[in-house]
């Protein structure tokens, strides 16, 4: 079976690369499952950064339409503070005009 050196040479030189060709296939699987953990991960990261700017969106929706019902509240307010200060007035002179005709 083995002759010369050189036959157990290219024995050894072919058991060195199927070994090694095993070793580059283990390593590629094991690259590959990293890969596809890293994508299973960066498509959760993707979907909850989705769902948190869908929510700060509604949020800033329902803040906006607060402040402008808050704005049309308060400019009722103003006005119906400028009417109730405007009886006062029209009370009070009323009172000064009876008081002087008294």
């Amino acid at each position: 079976m083995l002759e010369t050196s050189n036959d157990l040479l290219n024995l050894v030189i072919a058991l060195c690369v199927l070994l090694f060709t095993i070793f580059l296939c283990w390593m590629f699987y094991y690259m590959v499952m990293i890969f596809r953990k890293i994508n299973e991960v960066m498509g959760k990261i993707t979907s909850t950064l989705e769902a948190i700017s869908s929510l700060v969106t509604k949020a800033k929706d329902k803040l906006d339409k607060t402040a402008s019902n808050f704005s049309i509240l308060l400019e009722l307010g103003k006005k119906a503070f400028e009417f109730v200060k405007e009886r006062q007035e029209n009370k009070k002179k009323k009172g000064r005009k009876i008081a002087e005709e008294e």
